[in-house]
């Protein structure tokens, strides 16, 4: 692939924006798209960079720009040209052209939006496989064999492209949506802005910028950590936790010094972000106490083969190493910039729920994960897991205090649901609902007071699941609605609230840090191996959206 290949292919792969578009998937939400630019009558919503779109919607909350949206293809092609370039220089090739390349585009960038045609996503598809033969040619022309050349290739773009989606700035995500005449707001804090004044709490400071998921090889921070909380219009938090990457920097080698110590550090880096979650708790600890931290740790990832089961043990294994030491002692920075020692008598329940299909239709590793469960289990709920036997452990502890009456049926409800769930090996099939019991652990935490933490291997698509899941059961507990049997069809008006956190949860702001686009790959048709998101959605045109571009993006 010659320079001047990119080049044209680039420059074409807009050309049709003034032609007459078919949008994939679009349905009356592209129509609405269209009408609305034409009309002129704006409703806006904040955007990840800033930027504030007019648009329409069915659904009850002004609707963000489509996520297939020829803007949207763009910003993702900006991002891939800019990683080719940095790559190139990288390699000590020149770079100058692609540059010049995407400074053209920017310059040209078309005011007017609309969904992205077959074409384009197509055309969107190739662009990425044409830079990396690009570079490729630039190493074989330098005198580098062709086999090595690819293989170099990949792993220049790679890391550029990681470097890319690090250096910007990673801010605050705030969204809000309307259920039943009641708004309810959702904030993403990332790491970058989990700050005490103006200092980072952590001692090696984000400087504003991320650790996105493409960052496999970091072992000072965490990848795509943040916070999530969401607030009824009272300013009552409904549900607060942390969700984040594998623990695992599970590009280094295996058993190695390194990634042990790489997954401990970003453990620790957890642990400091659930301490800023609870306010009181972190104050506590700043003034030299020492202070008790309840984590339940619920990753979805499929362990048994492959690497997802590396990297859980590696996960437990830096959960164990951090508990094991009484106290833990971190440091972390004080308000005034100095550093602190903080002194935490730290447990963690780590549990592992797969939900995709490797593990709900073929039933992989759920015998390394439930070796892990029934640990965690005994923790949270102590070693008579009968469903009728009353709660123990943590969760028997809690119950003692004598909390309010309608905390304490929704931790006894929990509490019987999780333990059923369990009895019946329910978590291992879809059953209508494939998190099921990932979201009662994490609610449960919630309601005892412990912090509950999440994960995927990315920390954005089966994390961003998760999130909107636990979202739509605080929204309907806070509506007064009964906590839902494990597996229960969702009604029509509940799968609206579902389709609003779908749509304005904040999950496609954090795909976006991490990818350079909307999208969420737990939205795919697989024949014959479909789960059951798609009936507990409702909506293609919400599916759609929330699919977004994250057929175009491999992390």
């Amino acid at each position: 692939m010659s320079l001047l290949g990119v080049i044209g292919f680039a420059r074409q792969l807009f050309r049709l924006h003034g032609d007459s578009a078919h949008p994939v998937g679009a349905g009356r939400l592209g129509a609405s798209i269209i009408a609305t630019r034409q009309a002129d009558i704006p409703l806006r919503i904040s955007r990840l960079e800033g930027e504030e779109m007019a648009l329409l919607s069915q659904l009850q909350q002004p609707a963000s720009p489509s996520t297939r949206s020829v803007h949207a293809l763009f910003i993702l092609q900006q991002n891939r040209i800019e990683a080719a370039a940095q790559a190139l220089r990288s390699l000590g090739e020149d770079p100058t052209e692609l540059r010049q390349l995407a400074q053209q585009l920017e310059a040209s960038r078309f005011k007017q939006d609309r969904p992205a045609t077959r074409e384009e996503l197509k055309r969107a598809k190739r662009l990425q496989q044409d830079l990396l033969a690009l570079i490729s040619s630039r190493l074989v022309r330098a005198g580098m064999l062709a086999k090595d050349a690819q293989r170099e290739a990949k792993i220049a773009y790679r890391e550029a492209s990681q470097q890319v989606l690090n250096a910007r700035p990673w801010n605050t995500v705030s969204t809000h949506f309307d259920y039943r005449g009641q708004r309810y707001d959702c904030t993403m804090v990332p790491a970058a802005q989990m700050k005490l004044g103006d200092t980072d709490i952590f001692p090696i400071p984000y400087r504003g910028q991320g650790v996105c998921c493409e960052s496999t090889r970091e072992t000072a921070h965490a990848a795509n950590l943040w916070t999530s909380e969401i607030k009824a219009q009272s300013g009552e938090t409904l549900f607060k936790g942390v969700r984040h990457a594998i623990l695992s920097p599970y590009a280094l080698e295996k058993g190695s010094i390194a990634r042990r110590e790489g997954a401990q550090n970003r453990a620790c880096e957890v642990v400091a972000a659930a301490l800023f979650a609870r306010p009181e708790l972190l104050d506590n600890a700043l003034t030299g106490e020492v202070v008790p931290l309840q984590l339940v740790s619920t990753s979805l990832v499929t362990g048994g083969f492959w690497n997802e089961k590396d990297m859980l043990d590696d996960q437990v294994a830096a959960w164990n190493a951090l508990s094991s030491e009484r106290p833990l002692e971190l440091t972390l920075m004080d308000a005034t910039g100095q550093p602190r020692t903080v002194r935490i008598l730290l447990e963690v329940a780590a549990f592992n729920f797969g939900v995709n299909e490797l593990a709900l239709k073929f039933q992989l590793g759920h015998a390394q994960a439930d070796a892990y469960n029934a640990a965690a289990l005994q923790q949270l709920l102590g070693t008579d897991l009968r469903v009728e036997a009353e709660p123990q452990g943590w969760v028997g502890a809690y119950l003692a205090r004598e909390p309010k009456p309608d905390n304490a049926n929704r931790v006894w409800w929990l509490s019987r649901q999780l333990k059923a769930i369990w009895a019946a090996k329910a978590h291992r099939h879809d059953g209508g609902e494939p998190y099921k019991a990932a979201q009662r652990a994490a609610l449960l935490a919630y309601e005892i007071g412990a912090v509950p933490c999440w994960n995927c291997k990315s920390g954005k698509d089966r994390t961003g699941m998760l999130d909107a899941e636990l979202k739509r059961e605080a929204v309907a507990l806070h509506q007064g609605g009964g906590l839902a049997a494990p597996g229960a069809r969702l009604e029509s008006d509940e799968q609206q609230l579902l389709q609003q956190i779908l749509l304005y949860g904040g999950n496609g702001e954090v795909q976006a840090y991490n990818t350079g686009a909307s999208g969420n790959k737990v939205m795919k048709e697989l024949p014959a191996l479909n789960l059951s998101y798609q009936a507990r959605v409702g909506n293609r045109e919400v599916w759609d959206q929330a699919q977004g571009l994250s057929g175009l993006v491999k992390s």
